[in-house]
Protein backbone atom coordinates (compact mmCIF):
# COMPACT_ATOMS: atom_id res chain seq x y z
CA UNK A 1 0.00 0.00 0.00
CA UNK A 2 1.06 3.47 -0.39
CA UNK A 3 1.60 5.84 1.88
CA UNK A 4 -0.95 8.37 2.96
CA UNK A 5 -3.79 6.28 1.38
CA UNK A 6 -6.81 6.05 3.66
CA UNK A 7 -8.05 2.55 4.58
CA UNK A 8 -11.37 1.28 5.22
CA UNK A 9 -11.99 -2.05 7.83
CA UNK A 10 -13.75 -4.98 5.69
CA UNK A 11 -16.44 -5.09 7.69
CA UNK A 12 -17.30 -8.58 6.72
CA UNK A 13 -13.44 -10.24 7.47
CA UNK A 14 -13.52 -8.14 10.46
CA UNK A 15 -12.35 -10.95 12.40
CA UNK A 16 -9.06 -11.36 9.94
CA UNK A 17 -8.06 -7.53 10.25
CA UNK A 18 -7.97 -6.88 6.76
CA UNK A 19 -8.32 -3.79 5.18
CA UNK A 20 -9.14 -2.15 1.42
CA UNK A 21 -8.27 1.09 0.10
CA UNK A 22 -10.95 3.76 0.04
CA UNK A 23 -11.89 5.69 -3.37
CA UNK A 24 -11.42 9.55 -3.67
CA UNK A 25 -15.03 10.18 -3.16
CA UNK A 26 -15.17 7.80 0.26
CA UNK A 27 -12.15 9.90 1.54
CA UNK A 28 -13.79 13.00 0.79
CA UNK A 29 -16.86 11.89 2.80
CA UNK A 30 -14.49 10.98 5.74
CA UNK A 31 -12.76 14.57 5.44
CA UNK A 32 -16.41 16.03 5.59
CA UNK A 33 -17.18 13.87 8.15
CA UNK A 34 -14.24 14.68 10.38
CA UNK A 35 -14.17 18.70 9.54
CA UNK A 36 -18.32 18.42 10.53
CA UNK A 37 -17.30 16.63 13.62
CA UNK A 38 -14.28 19.38 14.50
CA UNK A 39 -16.48 21.89 14.10
CA UNK A 40 -19.47 20.84 16.04
CA UNK A 41 -16.92 20.35 18.93
CA UNK A 42 -15.83 23.73 18.79
CA UNK A 43 -19.16 24.99 18.77
CA UNK A 44 -19.78 23.02 21.50
CA UNK A 45 -16.60 24.27 23.82
CA UNK A 46 -17.49 27.80 22.03
CA UNK A 47 -21.11 27.25 24.12
CA UNK A 48 -19.75 25.56 27.31
CA UNK A 49 -17.54 28.92 27.42
CA UNK A 50 -20.19 31.51 26.41
CA UNK A 51 -22.34 29.87 29.49
CA UNK A 52 -19.41 30.13 31.95
CA UNK A 53 -19.19 33.52 31.04
CA UNK A 54 -22.42 34.48 31.41
CA UNK A 55 -23.33 32.62 34.75
CA UNK A 56 -20.09 34.48 36.04
CA UNK A 57 -21.62 38.06 34.92
CA UNK A 58 -24.98 36.89 36.54
CA UNK A 59 -23.35 36.17 39.60
CA UNK A 60 -21.48 39.68 39.84
CA UNK A 61 -24.21 41.28 39.09
CA UNK A 62 -26.19 39.67 41.76
CA UNK A 63 -23.53 40.17 44.61
CA UNK A 64 -23.09 43.79 43.38
CA UNK A 65 -27.24 45.02 42.94
CA UNK A 66 -27.46 42.68 46.81
CA UNK A 67 -24.28 44.47 48.17
CA UNK A 68 -26.47 47.84 47.81
CA UNK A 69 -29.55 46.74 48.56
CA UNK A 70 -28.42 44.83 51.49
CA UNK A 71 -28.29 48.07 53.67
CA UNK A 72 -31.61 48.77 53.02
CA UNK A 73 -33.96 48.63 55.94
CA UNK A 74 -33.98 50.90 59.80
CA UNK A 75 -30.63 49.88 61.43
CA UNK A 76 -30.75 50.66 65.07
CA UNK A 77 -27.39 51.78 66.78
CA UNK A 78 -28.47 52.20 70.53
CA UNK A 79 -31.83 52.85 72.09
CA UNK A 80 -30.97 56.36 70.62
CA UNK A 81 -29.95 56.49 67.49
CA UNK A 82 -30.65 54.66 64.08
CA UNK A 83 -29.87 54.89 60.46
CA UNK A 84 -32.32 54.51 57.76
CA UNK A 85 -31.19 53.25 54.27
CA UNK A 86 -33.92 53.74 51.49
CA UNK A 87 -31.63 51.47 49.05
CA UNK A 88 -31.80 54.54 46.29
CA UNK A 89 -28.78 55.74 47.63
CA UNK A 90 -30.65 57.69 50.61
CA UNK A 91 -30.71 57.69 54.09
CA UNK A 92 -31.41 58.86 57.72
CA UNK A 93 -29.79 59.65 60.79
CA UNK A 94 -32.74 59.22 63.28
CA UNK A 95 -31.91 60.85 66.99
CA UNK A 96 -35.06 61.73 69.76
CA UNK A 97 -34.68 65.11 68.70
CA UNK A 98 -33.58 65.59 65.37
CA UNK A 99 -33.41 63.63 61.56
CA UNK A 100 -30.09 64.61 59.34
CA UNK A 101 -30.16 63.02 55.67
CA UNK A 102 -27.79 61.71 53.66
CA UNK A 103 -26.62 60.05 50.53
CA UNK A 104 -24.93 57.10 50.62
CA UNK A 105 -22.66 54.73 48.60
CA UNK A 106 -21.13 51.07 48.37
CA UNK A 107 -17.86 50.23 46.63
CA UNK A 108 -17.57 46.73 47.61
CA UNK A 109 -17.35 46.59 51.47
CA UNK A 110 -17.12 50.57 52.11
CA UNK A 111 -19.66 52.11 52.48
CA UNK A 112 -19.54 56.26 52.25
CA UNK A 113 -21.70 58.56 54.51
CA UNK A 114 -22.36 62.26 53.27
CA UNK A 115 -24.73 64.48 55.25
CA UNK A 116 -26.42 67.17 53.71
CA UNK A 117 -25.98 68.97 57.58
CA UNK A 118 -22.75 70.28 56.97
CA UNK A 119 -22.31 70.49 61.24
CA UNK A 120 -22.85 66.50 60.97
CA UNK A 121 -19.36 65.12 60.27
CA UNK A 122 -19.77 62.27 56.81
CA UNK A 123 -18.06 58.73 57.53
CA UNK A 124 -16.59 56.25 55.62
CA UNK A 125 -17.36 52.54 57.27
CA UNK A 126 -15.47 49.25 56.00
CA UNK A 127 -18.91 47.46 56.62
CA UNK A 128 -19.69 43.23 57.22
CA UNK A 129 -23.35 42.04 57.71
CA UNK A 130 -24.39 38.91 59.21
CA UNK A 131 -27.71 38.07 60.09
CA UNK A 132 -29.84 41.22 61.17
CA UNK A 133 -26.14 42.58 62.22
CA UNK A 134 -24.22 45.67 60.30
CA UNK A 135 -21.21 45.97 61.46
CA UNK A 136 -19.03 49.70 60.70
CA UNK A 137 -15.52 49.74 61.29
CA UNK A 138 -14.21 52.91 61.04
CA UNK A 139 -10.80 52.14 61.22
CA UNK A 140 -8.26 55.29 60.23
CA UNK A 141 -10.80 56.76 58.08
CA UNK A 142 -13.16 59.69 58.66
CA UNK A 143 -15.10 57.56 62.00
CA UNK A 144 -12.74 55.95 64.04
CA UNK A 145 -14.50 53.04 65.95
CA UNK A 146 -16.82 49.61 65.24
CA UNK A 147 -20.14 49.70 65.70
CA UNK A 148 -22.73 46.98 65.57
CA UNK A 149 -26.09 47.87 64.70
CA UNK A 150 -29.24 45.62 64.72
CA UNK A 151 -31.85 45.61 62.07
CA UNK A 152 -35.69 46.30 63.11
CA UNK A 153 -38.25 45.28 61.69
CA UNK A 154 -40.00 48.84 61.04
Amino acid sequence: MKKGLYLKENRATQEHETFKQLSADERKALKLKRFRKQKHHQRTLVGICAMAVLFSAVAVIILFVFSGRSLEGKWNMDDVTSYEFYGNGKGCMVLPTAEYEFTYTVDSNTLYIDFAYDGAKDAQYIFTIDGNTLILDGGNATTQGTYALTKSER
